[in-house]
């Protein structure tokens, strides 16, 4: 169900939904309780406004999360937290096909 069965010792998620928030912050809250040691860190608000947070993560999972101008927003935030805490990360996005066109140039994100 979680990153956090895989190995990965802290993961977040951010959900601007109020309702769905809270269903996200209490099952966040159970799951760490079972799992001691690990960490799940819950962001309430616009994913286009997240941007310091991204700083401890490598990996990003976007599972069909919002539309092309906000994704094109957290695709920049993501870079711009490259820039600011250089590392490998990955991005994992399901359901590109509601971005017209999306490539990599010259180690860019590029849209068409």
């Amino acid at each position: 169900m979680s990153f956090l069965d895989y190995g990965f010792s802290q993961v977040g998620g951010v959900e601007y939904a109020d309702n769905v928030y809270e269903i996200l912050k209490s099952n966040a809250e159970k799951m760490c309780n079972e799992l001691n040691d690990k960490k799940m860190n819950c962001y309430h608000g616009d994913a286009a406004l997240v941007k310091e947070e991204l700083d401890g993560y490598n990996w990003f999972y976007l599972f069909n999360p919002f539309g092309r101008d906000v994704f094109k927003k957290v695709i920049n935030n993501i870079c711009e937290s490259l820039n600011r805490c250089p590392r490998k990360i990955w991005i994992i996005y399901i359901y590109i096909a509601k971005i017209s066109r999306c490539y990599r140039k010259n180690r860019k994100i590029c849209f068409n």
